[in-house]
């Protein structure tokens, strides 16, 4: 199971994690704990006087690694030092570590080095225990991450993205009419968006795996394809449920691509969408499904090339490059100039003055090498300065590696000063350096670049502008991942099976719309099942059904919702019994007296007034009430209890034995705490006294004790276990067959109680007759002719008809002995009547209540709004 798989990899994870770190602590105590073996006792107590200055501070950085480093390090250093200073001599005696700080006057010199040799030693020694511990540091520190991401990951996993589960009563329909909304989002969109969520969101994913799983292994390959069919049909129905509001929105597809597109950021499912979206006909995105092409090929600018290197430009010009489609960065770029020949202008530097405005200088430029000499003449001012010297000939051949000379003649008025011009080649572009090469371009894009043109660039405006093309670097774009190793054949692999990435859509100049071809064919109409049809199902031919109905679960129950289905039992159970209780009197009479005609006891109870019709009621109503809030209550937790326990696979394979082994064992809660109140009533409504419910309690108490209200506990659990299998069986198969036969009953509450009626009126009276025989002697052991009714010879004879209290084999043998089976029967008429309407009334109140507390199946159910998950 994934879910196992899941935890079962985390804790191998902190497994191997907490054995590295139980490791590297020994490690480290083994190693801390040698070194002391060969450490010599120190004399002195001070460990700040065993080393020289400085070395225990240094010891102190090593603290973090552990005490058994440390330890080890200090007693390391010590020991080496104390090696070497023997074989330095036996001065070194007078440097003692316990007295580091003591001068040896006698011999300074060899008392510096000593002091010397011992620091370096002792260094060193620190240096080779952190070296040596570096790979248990390492080690140690790895261990710590693997442990802290797993916990990361666990805490991660718990706050994972959870279902948006809704209330069915959300729904506008109990299923599903999706006109107006597949006239904006087609069924292929809609199936290939179910492919696409279940694929890339890993909620779903786990989702539909767990769904999988949850069939049945029993399944043949034809089951097996129509379960996973139905899970399919309902998926795509809960993905429609949520396209429903960017339908009625404004802008609802741009809105559900931009969710789509921030929600799934990846190469693949930028290109997943794109194919998505090119399902839709009216309305299409064609902007935002360039958009996203271009960001899953995310091409970028590797060179821009010259067509054109212009003429005319005095400084490099700026270049343009278009930005790219998707949401990227535009690339830069810088032009590279090179000299093109002629002279582009004369700058003039010292302008002068003396000059006539009649009679301007002449301007000389030097001739090239190997060209045409280019020519000039001089703009003279009013106060004769040369403010300009307009070119009237570029010439040809002049290079900046010999710049051309301007010689400009001297004024002619006395006491002018000579101008001084220099020459400025015109440029070209050489070539244009890609700077910055930018993202997110499509390959099959096509980027437009804008160099300026020489007037732009403050050139000559008789220049000619260049002119160059972009070269894309195109990335290569593969078939995209496989969710799944399932086999080809797999109708699993099939339902999830995607259209490859590498398979782009394509433009459409003429219709500005994109289209995709679809490369396979794997689900046929015969696949789509024929309820899936009758409901109002549909299938896409190539990616699948939608279901007529979400996926469905039931809400959890918590213990307010179980209070409100226990007092909607009671409420329903005791209400009923009361109502009913004149059909009652009756058949116990009946039961009491077989000998006797059935009208002579209707006749006999209704000479007794309302009393006598009615007698009884009280514990009637008290016990069923207490009955009905534990046999309803109990019946939903234990159904779900079941369900739970024996999994979901085969919950789906056996909700009817379920369902009955739920309410059996809520009967049999009810019944401890009602057999008391239907001992008191049988004693009651079998006499022809008139106690009441007090007196009734007293009586049993004074003839049998405490133990005689439960000496008939097996024969109502004989009673009432038939009954209400045969209630909650033939109820379900009543109403299903009902709603098989007229299933618009579905749409309304009223069409729908009257099925409930329906169906409890059925199930009622064929219960009735199940159970009529245990009735009959649960009947016997309480009423108050138990032993005379019998007997020959009265209870006192000690007849071998009569039988002790609670022995159920007794009294059902006396029976057949005194009056044969059909004494067993007796008054299964009135019981008929009375179950039938009993269980109609119950299952009619029942659901009002439900209903009215909100806890009916509607309100109780929940489906999944899979788009809604993504608002949250």
């Amino acid at each position: 199971h994934p879910e196992f798989a899941t935890i079962a990899l985390r804790t191998a994870v902190c497994a191997v994690g907490l054995y590295l770190v139980c490791s590297c602590v020994v490690l480290g105590g083994r190693e801390g704990a040698s070194l002391m073996q060969h450490a010599p006792t120190p004399s002195h107590t001070h460990s700040r006087d065993r080393f020289p200055r400085g070395a225990f501070s240094r010891a102190q950085k090593l603290r973090r690694q552990g005490p058994s480093v440390l330890r080890g390090t200090k007693v390391a250093a010590e020991r080496e030092a104390r090696i070497i200073s023997r074989r330095v001599g036996k001065n070194r005696l007078d440097m003692q570590p316990q007295e580091p700080r003591r001068r040896n006057r006698k011999n300074p010199a060899l008392y510096k080095e000593s002091r010397d040799l011992q620091g370096g030693v002792e260094r060193e020694a620190l240096r080779d225990a952190s070296e040596n511990n570096l790979g248990r540091r390492e080690a140690l520190a790895g261990t710590v991450w693997a442990v802290c991401s797993a916990m990361a990951t666990m805490k991660n996993s718990a706050r994972a993205r959870e279902l948006n589960w809704k209330s069915r009563t959300q729904l506008d329909t109990p299923r599903l009419q999706f006109q107006k909304e597949e006239q904006v989002f087609p069924l292929r969109f809609i199936t290939y968006l179910s492919r696409f969520l279940l694929n890339y969101d890993p909620t779903l994913s786990k989702f539909w795996d767990e769904a999988g799983s949850n069939i049945p292994l029993s399944y043949d390959s034809k089951q097996i394809k129509q379960a996973r069919l139905k899970q399919y049909g309902e998926f795509a129905a809960s993905v429609e449920v949520g396209l429903k509001k960017y339908y009625d929105s404004k802008n609802g597809i741009i809105k559900l691509l931009t969710l789509l597109s921030t929600s799934f950021t990846s190469v693949s499912a930028k290109r997943q969408l794109a194919i998505l979206f090119s399902f839709i006909e009216d309305g299409q995105p064609v902007d935002e499904i360039e958009k996203l092409i271009a960001e899953a090929d995310n091409a970028t600018i590797s060179q821009i090339s010259v067509t054109n290197p212009g003429g005319g430009y005095l400084r490099p010009p700026s270049v343009t490059i278009e930005g790219p489609t998707g949401r990227g960065v535009t690339a830069t770029c810088k032009a590279m100039m090179k000299e093109s020949g002629p002279i582009g202008a004369i700058n003039v530097t010292t302008r002068g003055f003396g000059y006539v405005t009649g009679n301007p200088p002449e301007i000389s430029i030097a001739p090239p090498q190997d060209g045409r000499q280019a020519s000039a003449h001089a703009i003279v001012s009013d106060s004769g300065e040369i403010i300009g010297i307009e070119i009237t000939d570029g010439g040809t051949g002049y290079s900046l590696e010999k710049p051309p000379e301007v010689k400009i003649t001297p004024p002619t008025r006395a006491g002018g000063a000579p101008a001084i011009a220099k020459a400025i080649l015109s440029l070209e572009v050489k070539s244009i350096n890609v700077v910055n090469p930018g993202f997110s371009y499509g390959n099959n894009q096509s980027v437009r670049v804008r160099v300026q043109s020489p007037a732009e660039a403050f050139g000559l405006k008789s220049g000619k502008t260049a002119e160059a093309v972009v070269l894309l670097d195109k990335k290569r774009v593969s078939a995209g991942p496989s969710r799944t190793t399932l086999p080809a054949d797999s109708i699993t692999q099939q339902l999830v099976q995607l259209i490859p990435d590498n398979n782009v859509p394509q433009k459409d100049q003429i219709n500005n719309r994109y289209y995709t071809q679809i490369p396979f064919d794997h689900v046929s109409s015969s696949w789509l099942l024929n309820k899936e049809q009758k409901c109002g199902g549909k299938l896409d031919p190539i990616f699948g059904p939608r279901g007529c109905s979400p996926v469905e679960r039931e809400k959890d129950l918590d213990m307010m919702t179980y209070l409100k289905f226990a007092f909607s039992g009671a409420s329903c159970a005791a209400l009923s019994h009361a109502v009913l209780t004149p059909l009652e009197v009756v058949k116990t009479k009946a039961q009491t007296n077989p000998q006797a005609k059935l009208g002579e006891v209707i006749k006999s109870t209704f000479s007794q007034g309302a009393g006598g019709l009615f007698k009884g009621v009280g514990p009637t109503a008290i016990g069923f009430f207490v009955g009905g809030s534990t046999s309803f209550g109990l019946t939903e937790v234990f159904r779900r209890t079941f369900a739970e326990f024996v999994g979901p696979a085969d919950a789906m394979l056996y909700q009817i034995p379920i369902v009955i082994s739920a309410s059996v064992a809520a009967v049999i809660v009810s019944c401890i705490g009602n057999v008391p109140f239907e001992a008191v009533r049988i004693k009651l409504q079998s006499s022809d006294s008139g106690d009441g419910l007090i007196e009734g309690f007293q009586s049993i108490a004074q003839e049998s004790g405490i133990a005689g209200f439960y000496e008939g506990l097996s024969a109502i659990l004989f009673k009432e276990i038939p009954f209400a299998l045969c209630k909650f069986a033939v109820f379900d198969a009543a109403c299903g067959a009902i709603y098989e036969a007229y299933p618009a009953a579905r749409e309304s509450i009223s069409s729908a109680l009257l099925v409930s009626v329906l169906g409890g009126a059925i199930s009622g009276g064929v219960a009735a007759i199940v159970s009529h025989p245990a009735d009959t002697v649960l009947t016997t052991m309480y009423s108050e002719v138990k032993t005379t009714m019998y007997s020959e010879e009265g209870p006192e004879s000690g007849g071998e008809d009569e039988f002790e209290a609670g022995d159920v084999a007794g009294a059902l043998s006396m029976i057949i002995r005194k009056n044969g089976y059909s004494a067993l029967m007796a008054g299964v008429g009135p019981r008929i009547v009375f179950a039938s309407t009993l269980l109609a009334l119950e299952f009619l109140l029942y659901d009002y209540l439900k209903v009215l507390l909100k806890v009916s199946p509607e309100d109780l159910g929940q489906y999944l709004d899979v788009l809604g998950s993504f608002n949250r």
